[in-house]
């Protein structure tokens, strides 16, 4: 028996979970590349000061869907690896949390596949350091960590299918492709962090087998610190100063629906720029619970894993 365990940040459901939420995530040094100590009172005083702001947002947009989509991502992935095969969820910073899910499959075979197309530090990298930190202490595990997928023809194909669906849905003929994935410090970026190149290289191959024209933007940034740019609300300014008519917006770095998705861009973002533009029409790509191309993605990981 192998157990694939579906790695992905989590979400909270109450506002108390929220709160833990929060303070999971400013804990970890992948979020706060800061001693330990310096990372505990920031995470308790971020915790602390934002956890009902940050509710306030998930009761928006209905709670978080997140949760939702990663169990319909884990039956469809059950049923195309088959019997031989146990798929389980497990989160960074909600429960039930990944280093539970390793003890208890230690026995196992066991590949992890983080949920990130486009490693970070911030999310793979975090996923890596969590699970390195369980086999120095449990050195007879058999652990194994997928690579991330940002290039996986299955992907392409995935992405490709949905923007096609939104196209003839909005009665879209002139669309623009805007990508939009969440940024990060640029500090990581000096460290090597590859993710921006790879949202970028997402996007070319995406909207090349589309044959659109595209840009690529981040957002969701927080605090005064250098970003990476161009800032997407900033960069659908400048697409309709350039008589761009038609904008899709395509969240090209999540696999689930998210706080990202639904508050950032469908309740601030968007309405913003369409307020501004009367005339715009702008529209954004779904990501559904699952989608085939996107199970037929994580099984090549596993059996590519598998076959090293």
């Amino acid at each position: 028996m192998t157990t694939v365990i579906l790695a992905n940040m989590g979400s909270a459901t109450s506002e108390a979970e929220m709160k833990s939420f929060l303070q999971r995530m400013f804990l970890d040094k992948a979020i706060i590349p800061a001693p330990y100590p310096v990372r505990l009172m920031l995470s308790c005083l971020i915790s602390r000061t934002r956890y009902k702001k940050s509710w306030g947002k998930y009761k928006l947009i209905g709670g978080s869907p997140l949760v939702k989509s990663m169990n319909s991502i884990q039956q469809d992935l059950q049923m195309a690896l088959g019997a031989d095969y146990k798929v389980l969820n497990a989160y960074s910073y909600s429960e039930p949390q990944l280093t539970a899910y390793l003890k208890k499959e230690a026995d196992n075979k066991t590949i992890v596949v983080p949920l990130y197309p486009q490693a970070s530090i911030s999310t793979t990298g975090s996923v890596e350091t969590e699970v390195q930190n369980f086999t120095k202490k449990h050195k007879d595990s058999n652990i194994r960590i997928t690579e991330d997928f940002y290039q996986n023809k299955a992907f392409i194909n995935y992405w490709s299918e949905l923007i096609q669906e939104t196209l003839q849905k909005e009665k879209m003929q002139d669309a623009h492709l805007v990508f939009s994935a969440h940024s990060i410090p640029e500090k990581y970026v000096e460290k090597g962090d590859q993710y921006a190149k790879k949202v970028r290289a997402s996007a070319k191959l995406i909207a090349e087998q589309l044959g659109l024209p595209y840009s690529v933007g981040f957002q969701s940034r927080i605090g005064k610190m250098k970003w990476v740019c161009p800032d997407t609300q900033e960069l659908l300014h400048k697409l309709v100063k350039t008589e761009k008519k038609q904008l899709l917006l395509v969240p090209i770095a999540f696999v689930n629906e998210n706080l990202e998705t639904r508050y950032d861009l469908d309740i601030e973002i968007m309405p913003a720029v369409q307020k501004r533009y009367p005339d715009l029409h702008i529209a954004r790509a779904i990501i559904p619970d699952s989608h085939p191309q996107l199970i037929n993605c994580l099984k090549e990981k596993i059996h590519e894993i598998e076959s090293i």
